[in-house]
């Protein structure tokens, strides 16, 4: 059997080998650049996670069915200061949760939400609204309230009056310290309804 002379050549710092015809083995580069990216997300994983886990905000609003460390730390990162809201239900619209309005004489128009504010946090919340509706099992008032907004309007409109209803219900409990209430579930009675 004769032995093949393999060269290599170096590629972004990374020594690629050589295939029979001179081209480089691309094939190799991209497995090792995929293994460098795995380990860079779980560092940076790991990283989130210390993170919230250190945050005395973040834990609290980890209670909340759907919210995880990264919607955790955006909600916080981007409120900051939760007194700069007088009322909770002001963060919903800070966050372009609301519909944008058209109203001139007797027209009063209901728009697409308003989408100003902060994009990251919008979309933590829309996808915390759809991780609470969708995969959550245990029951709360809110994703009963969810399930029923969809049923009448669409899981897509419930999804984003859910993200703002948690928007506004993850600032009071930062506002007051408290942790979430699941409510109560309703008895059988209440449920044929």
């Amino acid at each position: 059997m004769e032995r093949l002379d393999v060269d290599s050549v170096t590629i972004d710092g990374e020594a690629v080998c050589l295939l029979e015809d001179g081209r480089p083995d691309f094939h190799a580069l991209r497995s090792s650049q995929a293994c460098r990216d795995a380990r860079e997300r779980a560092r940076l994983t790991k990283q989130v996670l210390a993170l919230a886990r250190n945050e005395e905000v973040c834990q609290r609003l980890m209670t909340v069915p759907g919210v995880g460390p990264i919607t955790a730390l955006t909600f916080r990162a981007t409120i900051d200061r939760p007194d700069r809201f007088r009322r909770s239900r002001d963060v919903g619209a800070h966050l372009g949760l609301t519909p944008a309005r058209y109203q001139s004489g007797e027209t009063d128009i209901q728009g697409k939400i308003s989408r100003c504010g902060d994009e990251l946090a919008r979309t933590a919340l829309y996808e915390a609204a759809h991780t609470l509706l969708v995969r959550s099992r245990k029951w709360s008032s809110l994703r009963a309230w969810g399930m029923k907004v969809a049923k009448a309007r669409g899981m897509a409109r419930a999804r984003v009056a859910v993200a703002r209803k948690l928007a506004v219900i993850l600032h009071r409990m930062w506002s007051d310290e408290t942790e979430f209430r699941f409510g109560k579930e309703p008895g059988p009675g209440l449920a044929a309804a």
